[in-house]
């Protein structure tokens, strides 16, 4: 393996070429079940990025750190995973990153039997993506409210002439 020969050999590689081969090898990894293979990869490359790396090699980086990540929680080292986790999050900068960051971590904080804190995650994420339909219905409701009164009758945009023959139904 490159980082073998990297130390016996003193072979001079660019930290950011074996941080991406580790990638590769961990990713390959992964997708064959080798879990605890794929970690050693991810922690090989994690290693070997190089100092500022999340500002130059983000890319790299949130892909290394989650792979890591998850290897960590299938491995069943839920400490470690939750640093990493945290991490990821923290670094994330899309919408879907934070999700994805926070959907890992809070079914790892499930398993850890740690629920009030994966509720809080869980919760988190709602927040996220329930603003991500705000502002897309935001956006489209100009165009929608001219032809709403055409399309719904009065009596369901004031629901009050349905309620009340109800009600009074349910006090008589």
């Amino acid at each position: 393996h490159i980082d073998v020969l990297r130390t016996r050999r003193n072979i001079s590689l660019p930290l950011a070429t074996i941080a991406a081969l580790n990638y590769l090898s961990a990713h390959l990894a992964y997708g064959q079940a080798a879990f605890d293979g794929a970690l050693r990869f991810a922690d090989c490359g994690c290693t070997a990025l190089p100092p500022g790396h999340w500002e130059f090699m983000f890319r790299l980086s949130y892909g290394l750190y989650d792979l890591s990540a998850k290897c960590l929680y299938l491995t069943q080292q839920f400490d470690r995973a939750a640093v990493i986790f945290a991490e990821v999050l923290q670094h994330s900068n899309t919408v879907e990153q934070r999700v994805r960051a926070l959907r890992g971590q809070s079914t790892l904080l499930v398993n850890a039997s740690r629920i009030n804190e994966a509720l809080d995650s869980m919760f988190e994420c709602c927040n996220i993506l329930s603003e991500c339909v705000t502002r897309r219905l935001r956006a489209t409701i100009p165009s929608i409210e001219p032809v709403l009164p055409r399309l719904v009758p009065n009596e369901l945009l004031d629901p009050a002439p349905l309620v009340r023959p109800i009600m009074e139904r349910c006090a008589g």
